[in-house]
């Protein structure tokens, strides 16, 4: 088994449990109507708790392993019809013939992939300047492809001020015995050379029939600064119209110093 289906599996497994986030997007959605893109929508976590409550949505990830796994949940719960998923990058929807007409009820970032949008040319050696460029391509399309009263909404963790650096934190352990397998997953921050950005690094061991294996990759984030973001989107022609605390998911007022927040634009 290759390392990027090792860490497919290992994100679908640690978010397996967490539903706390899924009854704010499922409400939203429900009030907004469809269709709806997830852009980062990883193994279908939350694309698909939406389609379940009846919105249709298009999932969006650059991960071949993660979108397997979420066309198996969809096709288990027979969903076919509601929720399909696309492999592609981000960062380059306005080369995607399938998504060239289609719009929007909701275009929804989540899980702070907005940090997470490096022009493929520059990859892990991409500035500040690199970032932003693509942010404001990335909200450009998105705007086009609002529908009337449609929404851009994006979660925003603001990682990288609360976590101790080079502390080694451990996720998960999980147990398959049919199959023999002991997996463990820990993750370390660390700050990166550029102090707009950081490096998080995730290390798996996994143990099967009394071998060990170990994996690692490393996801280089932007640092982003909420008051930016929303500066971004305004430049685009883009306006705030709720703001949501991330832990609570409680309205809150926009602000520098906030944890994380989610933030729903809309067209003027």
């Amino acid at each position: 088994m290759n390392s990027g289906r090792i860490f497919a599996e290992s994100y679908d497994w640690e978010y397996r449990n967490k539903k706390d986030d899924l009854e704010f997007y499922q409400k939203l959605a429900g009030r907004l109507g469809g269709p709806i893109l997830e852009c980062g929508c990883g193994t279908g976590r939350i694309a698909l708790a939406m389609a379940e409550k009846g919105s249709p949505v298009v999932g969006v990830d650059i991960d071949p392993y993660s979108l397997q796994i979420m066309k198996k949940k969809i096709k288990k719960i027979n969903l076919g019809s509601r929720c399909s998923a696309i492999c592609d990058d981000i960062t380059k929807l306005d080369a995607n013939a399938a998504l060239s007409q289609r719009m929007f009820k909701m275009i929804l970032f989540s899980f702070d992939i907005f940090s997470y949008l490096f022009p493929s040319t520059r990859g892990l050696y991409s500035t500040k300047e690199d970032v932003q460029k693509v942010q404001r391509s990335v909200l450009e399309w998105s705007k086009r492809h609002l529908d009337k009263n449609g929404v851009v909404v994006i979660d925003v963790f603001g990682l990288g001020e609360h976590i101790e650096p080079y502390v080694l934190r451990h996720h998960y352990t999980m147990t398959d015995n049919q199959a023999g397998i002991v997996r463990s997953c820990f993750s370390a921050f660390q700050p990166d050379q550029d102090p707009d950005f950081f490096q998080l690094h995730f290390f798996i061991e996994e143990i099967k029939n009394g071998a060990m294996r170990k994996f690692h990759r490393m996801l280089r984030g932007y640092r982003q600064d909420i008051i930016e973001l929303k500066n971004l989107a305004e430049s685009v022609g883009l306006e705030i119209t709720e703001v949501y605390d991330n832990i609570s998911f409680r309205p809150c007022k926009l602000k520098p110093n906030i944890y994380g927040a989610v933030i729903i634009f809309k067209l003027p």
